[in-house]
């Protein structure tokens, strides 16, 4: 799940179990054990699209928030760019999945939802 804001404090997080999502399990299962920068300390809900079949505009997103077409969703806010980078680190494959197929969620300012049960706080 994929959404834009901006950066706030940093908390981490480790991704426990698969998270929900779009990608291939294998790709999600790659998040399992990395420990993740966290944008807000709590998990947040908040509405999104899925990294493969959300649109592929801001203005889109926004419209079809408002006609109420987005996803409702519960979870840890995490950056995208961070996150990539640090899943390059443990699978570079895995990272490349999401360069080449969600390349327009891997930009400053847009952040992944890890749902709930897949995420668990470091350190608190």
């Amino acid at each position: 799940m994929a959404t834009r804001s901006s950066h706030g404090p940093r908390f981490t997080a480790a991704a426990g179990i698969r998270p929900d999502g779009e990608a291939p399990e294998a790709i999600r299962d790659a998040w399992i054990g990395l420990e993740l920068p966290l944008v807000y300390p709590e998990p947040i809900n908040t509405l999104g699209f899925g990294v493969l079949t959300g649109p592929k505009y801001r203005w889109l997103e926004i419209l079809l928030c408002h006609l109420g077409r987005a996803q409702k969703v519960s979870g840890y806010v995490v950056p995208t760019d961070e996150a990539i980078q640090r899943l390059a680190a443990k699978d570079p494959a895995a990272a490349m999945w999401w360069k080449t197929n969600a390349a327009r969620y891997i930009t400053l300012g847009a952040h992944f939802v890890f749902d709930l049960p897949a995420c668990e706080p470091v350190g608190r």
